[in-house]
């Protein structure tokens, strides 16, 4: 029987015999329309360009190709009353680590805040969720499942 504490255990890291170039770009809009609405969207893509040559390499490199974020909220649609939707979405892609390697599916999220001021008393209550639909995905191989988070909070600021 093999003894594993007398055993011991390295990893050798080492260059690539290929040559391998990332390049991306992103790009931000933010608008502000009548009625103190903002619209905001960003969208990067990121990729990895490699030689034809193969080689045991693993490059790590594990972005997602295309990340797109939109958002639209108005700090007072209400008095003293204001929200923000966001949603992302993300396009699938390969991870490689030494612990673990796979596809990690795309994925979109949908997040929601509503905000209550009290200024007569300085603080804010604010409502809300990040992936509010709790629709579970993974960000990494061998990674844990997220699911949705509810949170409530109440915020004293002076400052109000």
């Amino acid at each position: 029987m093999l003894d594993r504490s007398k055993q011991d255990r390295y990893r050798v890291y080492t260059n690539s015999n290929s040559t391998y170039k990332s390049y991306g770009t992103s790009l931000g809009v933010r608008y502000n329309v009548t009625g103190n609405y903002n619209i905001n969207t960003n969208v990067s893509y990121n990729d990895l360009a490699s030689s034809n040559t193969s080689d045991l390499f693993i490059t790590a490199f594990n972005t997602p190709k295309w990340m797109v974020n939109v958002s639209v909220g108005n700090r007072e649609i209400f008095k003293n009353i204001g929200f923000t939707l966001v949603a992302r979405w993300q396009s699938g892609f390969m991870w490689e680590s030494p612990l673990a390697s796979g596809a990690i599916p795309a994925y979109y999220t949908i997040d929601a805040q509503a905000t209550w001021k009290l200024p007569e008393i300085h603080a804010n209550i604010k409502v809300g969720a990040t992936n509010l639909l709790n629709r579970r995905y993974f960000q990494y191989a061998a990674g844990p499942e997220i699911g949705g988070l509810y949170y409530l909070a109440f915020t004293y600021d002076l400052k109000l």
